[in-house]
């Protein structure tokens, strides 16, 4: 016996237990039992599938029995490369049949198909702890970053190539890129359209920032650290995250998000645009294909937002992935899971999951008569409720 513990049970659902901290190793095959206390609680298994690899104990005989049917077991594994996988013998079924401890099963417990789906969770995902830069070959960050991007200052005229490393408690990782980029000299652009207002006792300067197009900056809601991740379990269904504009109409031109490396990462996704009532479609689906660890950009073909808030939506078409990332963080009670066919439940009250998606959107509006194109903060619509029904 490598591992024994007592938990109590989910009824009708999965029960999740991490081990991670046991350092349980093992070479080969390996067996995970279910063992009931007591008479209340039974394991769900397959009623069409036998796969040879279920048994069941005989308490009379003190002998082990081959059963025709496999039982609802899953085990997450992690290789010494560094690859995860999920061993089971059979997917979610849309029917669990669940029996005593004795060799007889009786009750059948029918979930249907739009049942609202509970989000599965990344669980040990590894201690990420930043990146190392560097510039023709050379480390050029001092301590390890811990943000999503940098800026090389003070470089003179010249032509640079650039990669970047993920540094884990284990280690550092293969090297993204190289990239290349080209300093060139020149006057720097400065601010226009300054004005001045006088209000008595002070005066409020105004202006317009380099590029003549308004306030070009990125402003994102989370903070580029994605602590998890999730996937819906029977696909149909995924996170949304919510939006609210600081002016509309708005013309929404891209939306993109983080997609990371677990489960079936490359599996399709299904992108749609949602209004503020959790259910009218203003866009999509825009099809795409997951990736490993990497942003995903859809093209919205410019439409415009004519009303306050809408929702970024991402659906798994089928379950076990991709898994779309969350940061840990960061909290406002903004992101959703479900469908706009059937609801959206905010993920904090309905779950005790308190993340902000790594959805963001590119959008321009309309500021003082100029046009600003920007990416746009998620911020929670206070005339929505959490729940959409």
């Amino acid at each position: 016996m490598i591992y024994q513990n007592a938990v109590p049970v989910a009824d009708a659902n999965w029960k999740v237990v991490d081990i991670s901290l046991s350092n349980v190793t093992v070479n080969g095959d390996f067996v995970v039992g279910f063992g009931s206390i007591n008479s209340t609680a039974s394991l769900g298994y397959d009623a069409n599938l036998n796969n040879g690899r279920s048994w069941d104990y005989i308490g009379s005989s003190q002998s082990w029995q081959s059963y025709t049917e496999a039982y609802l077991i899953r085990a997450l594994v992690e290789y010494t490369d560094g690859r995860r996988e999920t061993l089971a013998a059979v997917s979610i079924p849309k029917t669990i049949i669940k029996g005593n401890t004795s060799v007889n099963r009786a009750e059948v417990v029918s979930i249907k198909s739009n049942f609202s789906q509970k989000p599965v969770k990344n669980y040990n995902l590894r201690d990420l702890l930043g990146y190392n830069i560097y510039r023709n070959g050379s480390k050029i960050n001092s301590s390890i970053v811990s943000n999503t991007y940098y800026n090389d200052n003070g470089l003179s005229s010249g032509t640079y190539n650039y990669t970047v490393t993920a540094v884990y408690s284990e280690g550092e990782s293969d090297p993204a890129g190289p990239v290349q980029a080209v300093v060139s000299g020149g006057s720097l652009p400065g601010p226009t359209n300054l004005t001045a207002n006088n209000n008595e006792q002070y005066v409020t300067l105004n202006w317009i920032a380099p590029g003549g197009g308004g306030s070009d900056q990125w402003l994102k809601y989370h903070d580029n650290s994605f602590e998890n991740s999730y996937a819906s379990t029977n696909g149909g269904a995924g996170l949304a995250q919510m939006f609210s504009l600081p002016s509309y109409p708005a013309t929404l031109k891209e939306v993109r998000f983080f997609v990371n490396g677990y489960g079936n990462y490359e599996a399709q996704l299904e992108v749609y645009i949602i209004g503020s009532n959790g259910q009218t479609v203003l866009g999509g689906p825009y099809y795409t294909n997951g990736v490993y660890n990497d942003w995903i950009t859809i093209d919205i073909s410019d439409f415009t937002v004519n009303e306050a808030s809408f929702l970024v939506a991402t659906y798994n078409t089928n379950g076990g992935g991709p898994y779309v990332s969350v940061d840990a963080d960061n909290y406002n009670a903004t992101l959703y899971f479900g469908s706009h066919t059937t609801a959206f439940y905010e993920m904090g009250s309905q779950y005790d999951d308190e993340y902000v998606g790594s959805h963001e959107a590119y959008v321009s509006i309309s500021k003082n008569g100029e046009t600003v194109d920007k990416w746009i903060t998620p911020a929670k619509d206070k005339n929505l409720k959490q729940q959409y029904t």
